[in-house]
C-alpha cells in the first residue's frame, strides 16, 4: 500500500510539475508577446511623431519652395532658349513663329 502512495504522490507531484513548468512557460510567451506589441506600438508612434513634424515643416515651406523651383526651371529654359538662338535669326523667327501659334491654341 505505501508503495502504491509513494507512485500516486510522486505521479502527483510529477504532474504539478509538468502543470508549473507550463504555466510558467505560458506567462513567458504572453510577457514576450506584450513587449513585442509595446515595441511595436513605440515604433509607430515615433514614426507618427516624425511624418506630424515633417509634414509641417513641408507644408510652411511648401508655397515657397514651389515658386524657387518652378522660376529657377523656368529661367534655365529661357537662358536655353536664348543659346540656342544665338545669332540664328532664322532661328529666332522660326521660334517666334511656332510660340505664337501654339500661344493661339490657349486664347479661346
Amino acid at each position: 500500500m505505501a508503495t502504491i502512495m509513494s507512485a500516486s504522490n510522486a505521479t502527483a507531484t510529477s504532474i504539478l510539475s509538468t502543470v508549473e513548468t507550463l504555466a510558467h512557460t505560458v506567462r513567458r510567451t504572453i510577457n514576450t508577446g506584450a513587449a513585442g506589441l509595446d515595441m511595436l506600438d513605440t515604433y509607430v508612434e515615433d514614426a507618427r511623431t516624425r511624418q506630424v513634424d515633417a509634414s509641417k515643416i513641408a507644408r510652411h515651406s511648401y508655397r515657397k519652395n514651389l515658386l524657387m523651383e518652378a522660376s529657377m526651371e523656368q529661367a534655365r529654359r529661357d537662358q536655353q532658349v536664348i543659346r540656342d538662338i544665338g545669332n540664328d535669326s532664322q532661328l529666332k523667327q522660326l521660334f517666334e513663329t511656332n510660340h505664337q501659334e501654339l500661344e493661339a491654341l490657349f486664347a479661346s
